[in-house]
């Protein structure tokens, strides 16, 4: 955690070691909902294996994903009801077996009211998750699905350092908030134009610059 929390230099000692002491393990089996908002707090979780996604439903049961977060990533969504006024109604679920860190709300309550620097990151923290998921949310309602399918292909392949994306047309229509029949059929055209190699569970990405450039 000392490495992935910078503001712990502003901290005392015997805050450091307070907030340390209380960050406890918890473990979440692939599956498991989580609800967040005003009215429910998980407390501020380092994932430190594994994946969590944010995402929204409609009432007709359409999922829009807002964030992700991947090994090494400070989710302070799930603490959001300590920032008062600066919150998001939405469910977290576990993609895959995942292993966090959790600071309790009652700690980190503590903390922020005796640490100015810790108050400040944490809230800039948080204007940066939802600039993201509104982001998100702003490429769902404007941008064509295969603008948001070919920028996702490329920036999972960057982020994993992979030329192949493991995961399957439903997976990836979930967090593109579109319907696995149109993923698979976009999928279709960029395969036609030599763009993607189509793999049992996965997408081998042969052209990143052709996929970015595609306007078919």
């Amino acid at each position: 955690m000392e490495k992935t929390l910078p503001v712990l230099g502003d901290m005392q000692q015997n805050e450091r070691e307070l907030l340390l002491k209380n960050a406890v393990s918890r473990s979440f089996p692939a599956g498991t909902v989580m609800e967040t908002g005003a009215e429910q707090c998980l407390g501020l979780m380092l994932i430190e294996r594994g994946e969590l996604r944010l995402y929204m439903m409609s009432e007709e049961g359409r999922e829009v994903t807002l964030l992700r977060f991947h090994s090494g990533d400070l989710s302070v969504i799930s603490a959001a009801c300590v920032l008062k006024q600066l919150y998001m109604d939405a469910l977290i679920v576990a993609e895959e077996d995942t292993r966090v860190k959790v600071v309790s709300l009652t700690v980190l309550n503590r903390l922020m009211e005796e640490n100015i620097h810790l108050r400040c990151y944490l809230y800039e923290l948080m204007m940066q998750h939802l600039s993201e998921a509104l982001g998100a949310v702003e490429q769902v309602v404007f941008q064509s699905l295969s603008r948001r399918l070919s920028g996702f292909l490329v920036a999972e392949c960057r982020r994993t350092g992979s030329d192949t994306v493991y995961l399957t047309h439903e997976q990836i229509a979930k967090y593109l908030g579109s319907a696995r029949e149109a993923v698979a059929r976009m999928m279709k055209r960029f395969a036609t134009a030599g763009l993607v190699e189509m793999r049992r569970g996965a997408v081998h990405v042969l052209d990143a610059e052709g996929l970015i450039a595609f306007r078919g």
